[in-house]
């Protein structure tokens, strides 16, 4: 019998019953169960202008109505149904499915453990940038170019955060026990003494799969990692850098229009602002490693 988790009271609920909750727990339930499934393709979703948008390597595209219905039509009222698409379609329209043990590449990690100069090819990343910016193209076509160059530079940003701090970590091994210790995620797992031994040897195994699902231009979350692991604090910069960040997300996701249908202009004087705030935030974490 299909039963739900209910965040609220932390139990699980069965499908007949879940009429029976409060409004909000309804929400607060067909929310918790969606997002245990589903996530925005700007997470991990590869995505190719060329091919056309985001190559959905995972599984998807999954419609935020299509999933809801199906799963919950016959156990709730239509009006809830219809409250929590409303409020994911804000997010997102298309998803697509949460990471599996079947979509993680061990090898992915361990080819970042083995890069020799990750701040040397955020320069290289960079300089590749800006001789693009030198390619004269039609007043037609400039602001989507521009918009394109705009979010590299916040992927170039993203692979030098994921790129350092998984090389730190697998190359020390002080670092990498540090890191074991103080992500919350490891500290509120909970293991008995007879799982002790099979934990241990698994531990390698664990982080990677944990670093392999970081979403690495998530500031917050990666600040939150860097401090407590490599002792080192994001500088004054990082506030202008998520609100490129969330530019940028407005560009790959919303095809460059913000969520109120405005669309967003990029300057080249805008591009070489960001350029110069993620030499500044990237070069002042490096020498601190």
């Amino acid at each position: 019998m299909t039963s739900y988790l209910n965040p609220s009271s932390n139990q699980n609920i069965q499908a007949e019953n879940l009429s029976s909750l409060p409004l909000e727990e309804q929400l607060e339930t067909l929310e918790y169960w969606f997002r245990s499934k589903y996530e925005d393709p700007a997470e991990r979703t590869p995505y190719e202008t060329a091919e056309g948008g985001y190559q959905w390597i995972w599984g998807g595209p999954f419609e935020t109505r299509e999933v809801l219905e199906d799963q919950f039509s016959s156990v709730i009222d239509q009006s809830v149904i219809d409250t929590m698409i409303s409020r994911l379609e804000h997010e997102c329209y298309y998803w697509g499915p949460t990471p599996s043990e079947d979509d993680y590449d061990a090898q992915l990690i361990e080819d970042i453990a083995s890069i020799g100069n990750c701040y040397s090819n955020f320069g290289s990343s960079l300089i590749d940038i800006n001789q693009l910016l030198e390619i004269p193209v039609s007043n037609i076509i400039q602001n989507t170019f521009y918009r394109l160059i705009y979010a590299n530079v916040i992927t170039v940003l993203e692979t030098y955060l994921s790129d350092a701090f998984i090389t730190e970590i697998f190359n020390n091994s002080d670092k990498f026990r540090k890191f074991i210790e103080s992500t919350e995620e490891f500290k509120k797992t909970k293991i008995t003494i007879s799982e002790i031994f099979n934990e241990s040897d698994r531990i390698e195994v664990t982080a990677r799969k944990y670093l392999s699902n970081i979403v690495w231009h998530r500031l917050e979350k990666v600040s939150y990692l860097y401090k407590n692991t490599l002792n080192i604090a994001f500088s004054e910069e990082k506030q202008d850098i998520l609100k490129a960040i969330q530019k940028r997300h407005d560009i790959i996701h919303r095809n460059g229009f913000d969520e109120n249908g405005n669309e967003i202009i990029i300057t080249l004087s805008e591009i070489n602002t960001l350029i110069l705030k993620t030499t500044t935030f990237i070069s002042r974490i490096d020498m601190a490693l």
